[in-house]
């Protein structure tokens, strides 16, 4: 009953790809230790910034979320956060390789992220990609560039599949107490 509801749902919208996205196979990155707020270069993040920037890695995936400056940490809900949300980007184990997915506020990149309301202190989004890229490093081999100074060369495929993706982090204490540093991504 419930795969009869979602398909009913999909075709009264209209939208057959974002339902494909929502049915499809799902993760659940989940972990109790906190996202590190970051800000500009030079920048405090307790003081008035450009951007601040939730990032976490662990367990081979990162997570990369910019916001609007004034990002409400100490009493954040899912509107707030959606509404200084600017772009995100995902990055996880694929295979022999690294997939990689780019989400933006305006809807553009490999899928959406909604944000979901979640306890205090904590950040629930869930990532609806309609495709994403996995990038396999190699080193040598005749399709790899003899003038590349690594001596790395890598292949990128791009996934077209529906893929959802629940991310359930816990926020960082306090702006003004989290390291400000640039990001590694």
């Amino acid at each position: 009953m419930r795969y009869l509801c979602s398909l009913l749902s999909c075709l009264l919208t209209a939208n057959l790809t974002a339902c494909a996205a929502e049915s499809g196979p799902q993760h659940l990155w989940q972990s109790a230790t906190s996202l590190v707020l970051q800000c500009p270069p030079g920048q405090d993040c307790a003081g008035t910034v450009d951007y601040r920037a939730l990032y976490i890695d662990e367990n081979g995936r990162q997570v990369y979320l910019s916001f609007d400056g004034d990002l409400p940490l100490s009493a954040p809900n899912a509107a707030a956060m959606a509404k200084a949300f600017h772009y995100g980007d995902l990055y996880w184990p694929e295979g022999q390789g690294m997939a990689a997915a780019h989400l933006q506020a305006d809807g553009g990149g490999d899928g959406r992220l909604r944000f979901l309301p979640a306890q205090p202190g904590r950040l629930r989004a869930e990532a609806v990609l309609t495709r994403y890229r996995v990038v396999v490093e190699r080193s040598g081999g005749e399709e790899c560039r003899l003038d590349d100074v690594a001596g790395i060369c890598h292949s990128e495929t791009v996934v077209k599949k529906p893929l959802r993706i629940l991310l359930d982090f816990p926020l960082p204490a306090a702006a003004g107490q989290a390291p400000a540093r640039q990001p590694g991504i």
